[in-house]
């Protein structure tokens, strides 16, 4: 699994790659979703358009994410799920948790419109 971070003005983008399963890419991915929520400020979208397999270890690193930040008075949405992730979202009712968005640019604007303020666009990759 690979994850590349993006650092907008008001919110982090996470794009996973590949495969949220047991073991380390679980782990990995548990520890950039703490790492934004100690270190960035604003949402955290995650761009699962890449994102090919997750297991069940997978759909726990989602909600202890969504645990911490709601903690935080903060919020995660999910954008661009693939037909298959998105099923299993379903399955598991956390798509009645998460808001859920087509693309990451709907995900985007969204949190935009919120905030009263247009999409910038302006997301730097962190590296």
């Amino acid at each position: 699994m690979k994850i590349a971070e993006e650092q907008g003005p008001e919110h982090t983008v996470l794009r996973v790659e590949g495969s949220l399963k047991v073991g380390d890419t679980a782990q990995t991915l548990s520890e950039a979703c703490e790492r934004v929520a100690l270190e960035r400020k604003g949402a955290l979208v995650l761009d699962l358009s890449a994102l090919e397999y997750m297991d069940s270890t997978g759909v726990g690193v989602l909600i202890g994410a969504l645990k911490r930040f709601h903690e935080r008075k903060r919020e995660i949405l999910l954008a661009a799920p693939q037909r298959r992730i998105l099923a299993g979202l379903r399955v598991t009712h956390l798509d009645t948790l998460f808001r859920i968005y087509e693309s990451l640019d709907l995900a985007l604007a969204a949190l935009a419109k919120e905030m009263n303020k247009e999409p910038t666009g302006e997301h730097k990759r962190v590296p």
